[in-house]
């Protein structure tokens, strides 16, 4: 069963890809100088084009219901499913998006070592809420100036934060809605 937010994350990937190829005549391109470990084998790569350091690439679904399980054992606590099915319906790299929020960079997951990254980080952040007796949010995006974008874990809930602040500025009512409220740049 596909999930709300897996099917408008589709929808926004694909028009963000469509949008690309017309604007460019190609498929989305990472410039290869940036490679972070093995950027060059995640499996969203459709091409490599050495001459001119480009790697090409295409959202690849990857249908893992499980893929924040690990977070889930270290927190102790559920991780809101509406996060699980955004981190785990595809490989592919971030995009750039106008929403409700302004201007806003949806993280994606790129290949493992990536994934590995991000759930050190959102570790780090339900860590740092705890320390400070606030509400678990995670993150899933980053919004203006110092702005993350984050799912309040009790309720779905998408909301604007600035990193070790409560939650200042409600987005959604839940993570599909905002998705779908978001047009690619």
């Amino acid at each position: 069963m596909t999930s709300e937010v897996t099917q408008a994350l589709s929808t926004l990937l694909e028009s963000f890809v469509t949008n690309n190829q017309t604007l460019t005549g190609h498929p989305p391109c990472s410039d290869l100088e940036n490679d972070l470990e093995g950027w060059a084998t995640g499996p969203a790569v459709t091409s490599l084009d050495g001459k001119n350091s480009k790697l090409y690439w295409h959202p690849t679904p990857q249908n893992n219901n499980h893929i924040l399980d690990g977070l889930e054992q270290g927190l102790e606590a559920s991780i809101h499913p509406d996060l699980k099915a955004y981190f785990g319906s595809f490989w592919s790299d971030g995009i750039d998006c106008r929403s409700p929020a302004g201007e806003i960079h949806l993280l994606q997951i790129w290949n493992e070592a990536d994934l590995d990254i991000l759930r050190q980080n959102l570790l780090g952040h339900a860590f740092m809420k705890m320390k400070k007796h606030q509400p678990l949010t995670l993150f899933f995006g980053v919004g203006q100036g110092e702005e993350v974008l984050v799912i309040d874990n009790a309720t779905g809930e998408v909301f604007a934060e600035i990193p070790g602040r409560r939650p200042h500025r409600r987005l959604a009512e839940s993570l599909a809605t905002f998705i779908r409220e978001c047009t690619p740049v």
